[in-house]
């Protein structure tokens, strides 16, 4: 009866943590870069052979294969598909499984899930390839685990081997995950090398820097973002900037000025108590992390060394280095993440929390991630109610009727929009087999379109281009193609139609057609 009772719970807590991404799916809620894929695979499907170059799939490449199977399989088309619950589940229960090594426990492992889908990953619930690749990630740390925890040589073999498998079936995915599993692996090695000089000498047998050798080369050969992509981008004052921008509902809070990135740069106008909740999840994720590092440079001081500290250390203080080394790395390019914290660092807490010794030790442990999961249920729920996201009962088929008319009637046909409506109008165009030329706002574009300085003046900035202007939603951010959006259309809408450089072609409520004046 006991066992019916546990396989109960597990199964409602498995459903409700659905629900964001049922809720997700349902709405039609996505990532531009999405929606920008998609129409470059509906444009070479039927090709017979991706261009992974020109449809900017080159650092992704088995997620534009991977989809283009599924369409065939399931019959189900490119533009539905993207909306599906496909990598979530499986992105739950992967992170079930590694909750459950860490923590020992069903239930605190069931309830770690449910603040996961609640608090981070409603994001990637369908296709998205970073979706998979996290997914991916959480199983190499699975593996890596139970590598350094076994010493049978033929069981370390089969372990090795798929943890080549996982890493290399990344490369086709995600970047980002790839460079967490590298900087992981980099320091497990660190700290065996560490605790054999200081503890055990043994403990080189679990030495893996031979596969570390391997990523490593696996990643140079065959992902070049960081020297295309990544490493010409790079300003260290981006950190500084960067950091300001996240940190704006925090001076709000506080009733403090922070100095813009740019005049139009956008940051949502979150409620003070909501402010609160957020920073209180943040606190209730890192402080336990916190203490247990300082406990262990305590023990390390004292050379109270034991296997249980040498084992979890050798796995927590890679984890804990790669949230550091994502902040630091997307910070250097524009965008300061704290994701990892919501991804990871619920694990983290719980196995620090777990470690001291205390009566009634279970049931605080069972208080403190019910505390965390509500408190990440409250945020879902009181963000859901702002409505700051795009949405869309009819997965966005609103929007043909302004492409299809771009489509009859442009000329030299050039677009300047927010990302989501460009990525849109792109769909419609490789629907009917042609190939949209679109560019998202810049920082210079949105100043020409919307600032009072540009308004009268007559430069002929927007010449060869129609400019979209999105009606429906046009009260939530406007998305710039990268990490820093812009504030709000609505805002601009009598700048717009006062400025001279523009024309007034065509109107359905859902978007707005300007052509240069």
């Amino acid at each position: 009866m006991a066992r019916l009772h546990k396989i109960c719970t597990a199964m409602l807590l498995f459903i409700f943590s659905l629900l964001p991404f049922i809720l997700y799916s349902k709405n039609s809620i996505i990532d531009p870069f999405l929606l920008q894929h998609v129409s470059n695979l509906i444009l070479n499907r039927d090709v017979g052979n991706v261009d992974f170059v020109g449809a900017n799939l080159i650092y992704i490449k088995g997620f534009g294969v991977m989809l283009l199977i599924l369409e065939k399989i399931t019959g189900i088309n490119l533009q539905t598909l993207q909306f599906c619950v496909i990598v979530g589940p499986i992105f739950l229960i992967s992170y079930y499984t590694l909750s459950r090594e860490f923590t020992r426990s069903n239930i605190h492992s069931l309830l770690l899930m449910t603040t996961l889908a609640f608090g981070f990953a409603t994001s990637y619930y369908s296709v998205w390839p970073h979706g998979w690749g996290f997914t991916l990630y959480i199983i190499f740390v699975y593996l890596y685990l139970k590598l350094i925890s076994n010493s049978v040589l033929i069981i370390k073999a089969r372990y090795i081997i798929l943890l080549l498998i996982v890493f290399a079936a990344t490369n086709f995915y995600s970047y980002t995950a790839e460079v967490w599993m590298i900087i992981f692996s980099i320091i497990v090695n660190f700290l065996i090398l560490l605790y054999s000089h200081a503890y055990n000498k043994n403990l080189k047998n679990y030495l893996t820097q031979n596969i570390l050798i391997v990523f490593i080369t696996l990643f140079l050969i065959f992902n070049d973002i960081a020297f295309n992509s990544y490493l010409p981008k790079i300003k260290f004052n981006a950190i500084y900037d960067s950091a300001l921008s996240f940190l704006h509902p925090f001076f709000s809070f506080l009733g403090s000025v922070v100095t813009e990135q740019y005049k139009y740069a956008y940051h949502p106008e979150s409620p003070k108590l909501l402010v609160l909740i957020n920073a209180l999840i943040l606190v209730l994720l890192v402080l336990p992390v916190l203490v247990s590092i300082f406990f262990d440079i305590k023990n390390l001081l004292n050379k109270d060394f034991n296997v249980d500290f040498v084992k979890t250390s050798i796995i927590k203080y890679p984890l804990v280095v790669v949230g550091l080394a994502d902040t630091i790395i997307y910070s250097l390019v524009g965008v300061f993440f704290l994701r990892y914290i919501l991804f990871m660092f619920p694990i983290l807490a719980v196995a620090s929390v777990t470690r001291f010794e205390a009566k009634s030790k279970q049931r605080f442990i069972t208080l403190f991630v019910c505390c965390i999961l509500l408190l990440s249920i409250f945020s879902f729920c009181w963000n859901w109610s702002l409505d700051l996201k795009n949405t869309s009962k009819s997965q966005y088929k609103e929007f043909n009727y302004g492409a299809n008319w771009i489509y009859n009637n442009g000329i030299n046909t050039q677009i300047l929009s927010d990302h989501y409506t460009v990525s849109l109008y792109q769909i419609t165009f490789a629907e009917m087999g042609d190939k949209l030329d679109g560019r998202y706002y810049s920082e210079e574009d949105f100043y020409h379109l919307v600032d009072p300085n540009f308004l009268e003046r007559n430069d002929g900035y927007f010449k060869n281009y129609y400019v979209i202007i999105n009606q429906e939603f046009k009260n939530k951010k406007t998305w710039a193609g990268g990490w820093n959006d812009f504030t709000p259309i609505v805002i601009h809408e009598h700048n717009i139609e006062r400025n001279i450089n523009l024309n007034k072609i065509y109107d359905d409520r859902i978007t707005s057609i300007f052509r240069s004046s």
